[in-house]
């Protein structure tokens, strides 16, 4: 299913993480930003080598995001990446070593500096 838009975001960003899955509120409400917050959150306190395969759907998931067409879509991959640079460096270094090309792109970019970008 392609995301053409930030409409079509919330279903995809519950089924990234079999093990994180929206309450009923979550489906009802359907907010793709403090979904994928609340996401960043439960990945980082898993950021641990045996929660690999975890990692590597998070990662998969913002890859998908940021190769979309859509900015809208972007903006909320980004917004994860913002919520991991909240996050302590280790967690950040653990998280971001799974990233794919687009994404340790952009994360580069935020490590530098550039978050508005």
């Amino acid at each position: 299913m392609t995301i053409q838009s930030i409409a079509d975001a919330f279903p995809i960003l519950a089924d990234a993480i079999p093990d994180f899955r929206p309450s009923e509120e979550d489906w009802e409400d359907q907010l793709s930003y403090i979904f994928i917050n609340d996401m960043v959150r439960y990945v980082c306190d898993r950021a641990y080598p045996e929660f690999e395969p975890m990692l590597m759907q998070f990662a998969a998931l913002l890859e998908r995001l940021y190769i979309e067409d859509d900015s809208s879509v972007h903006d909320l991959a980004h917004e994860a990446l913002d919520s991991l640079w909240a996050r302590n460096e280790q967690e950040q270094e653990i998280v971001a070593g799974y990233f794919g090309p687009k994404t340790r792109e952009v994360w580069l970019r935020i490590c530098a500096g550039e978050h508005g970008q």
